[in-house]
């Protein structure tokens, strides 16, 4: 019986894997031009949900090096403040990124005898095509 219930709940989970959704989170870059704004950024990761994408850790963050991170929904608006109070040059990257994902996503446009280089392709349509040419 144990193994029924066990069973179960592995073809439960396994069946509807989650999803992890982006609405909302925006991607910024700014560039430390001193040890000021190194501090700030270093301390970013303190005060926020920070996700480091270039570089990949905040123990590689260096004056002069452009400094991509993303942030979660329930941040974005207290980190942007931080930013303009800053003084620091930083810009939006990505404005939502889950419209970003989506955008990515959408094969709409696409026919059968056209590959997109631009769009995400999944395994079936590089397939798909492949067979064709």
């Amino acid at each position: 019986m144990k193994i029924f219930c066990l069973l179960g709940l592995v073809t439960a989970v396994l069946a509807d894997p989650a999803v992890q959704r982006f609405d909302g989170e925006k991607v910024f870059r700014l560039k430390p031009t001193n040890d000021r704004a190194l501090w700030f950024v270093k301390g970013l990761a303190d005060f926020a949900k920070v996700d480091f994408w270039q570089p990949d850790s905040i123990d590689q963050v260096t004056v002069g090096v452009d400094v991509d991170f993303r942030v979660g929904a329930q941040d974005v608006v207290k980190v942007q403040k931080l930013l303009e109070q800053s003084g620091l040059e930083y810009e939006v990257l990505i404005e939502d990124l889950q419209e970003m994902i989506e955008q990515q996503l959408d094969n709409k446009e696409r026919s059968a005898s056209l590959h997109s280089y631009v769009k995400y392709n999944d395994l079936d349509v590089v397939s798909l095509n492949l067979n064709f040419q």
